[in-house]
């Protein structure tokens, strides 16, 4: 469970920092515009923890399952907006993908929730919900660290070919810095910027498709005294 959990953390955090910063950037929306567009994501989260509460108590279903099911979710979701193509107009299927991955966040960390007390004595009750909370920030925390460094490298790399010092550094310290560069630059610091937040993406698929795997780890496990 514990590795389960470290590696939710990842898809937990990291869309929260990156979606609405690529709309921002790559789609040149307003904060307001990025959070309404991020909703797609964040309203998915609850309604997957839903789901997947209603089928481990109601139908009985095995929490390997539905971990599995979140892990297949977080994969196809993660991996198709990796692919999203860099230019200012959102397609619709964004707003699918980001779906897929809430459902994915969301159905996991009910089915982790509710498994453990089942799988630890109630003198660790408090100890072990505990654990899952923090294990789960560790995982986000690492997974943020390593998303942000190799896009930070990459961006930063390709920004030096184009803009002059002193510019990528602005841009770097805020992404609204790229309107104060010439306008031709403009457009290709943001493509730039939007291939780094695909190779972000890219680097994210790792630890979704290692919960496929991890989910069979609880093999066995049920919601049964």
């Amino acid at each position: 469970m514990i590795i389960n959990t470290i590696l939710l953390g990842p898809p937990f955090l990291v869309p929260a920092i990156d979606f609405p910063q690529r709309f921002q950037t790559v789609n040149h929306l307003s904060p307001l515009e990025a959070a309404l567009r991020f909703l797609a994501y964040a309203v998915s989260m609850p309604f997957g923890s839903a789901v997947a509460s209603v089928a481990m108590t109601k139908y009985r279903a095995p929490p390997y399952a539905v971990l599995l099911s979140g892990g297949v979710f977080l994969t196809v979701g993660s991996t198709f907006f990796s692919l999203l193509p860099i230019k200012e107009e959102i397609t619709a299927s964004t707003y699918g993908y980001q779906v897929l991955i809430g459902l994915g966040v969301g159905g996991n960390l009910a089915a982790l929730v509710l498994l453990t007390p089942f799988v630890v004595s109630s003198t660790d009750l408090a100890v072990a919900m505990s654990a899952i909370n923090q294990f789960r920030l560790v995982g986000g925390a690492t997974g943020l660290a390593i998303c942000a460094n190799v896009m930070g490298n990459y961006v930063e790399r390709r920004l030096n070919g184009i803009l002059p010092p002193s510019a990528v550094r602005r841009v770097l310290e805020s992404f609204s810095q790229i309107s104060t560069v010439a306008v031709a630059q403009q457009e290709e610091a943001r493509a730039i910027f939007g291939e780094g937040f695909n190779l972000e993406m890219r680097v994210l698929i790792g630890f979704c498709a290692a919960q496929i795997p991890a989910s069979f780890l609880i093999w066995g496990a049920s919601l049964a005294e």
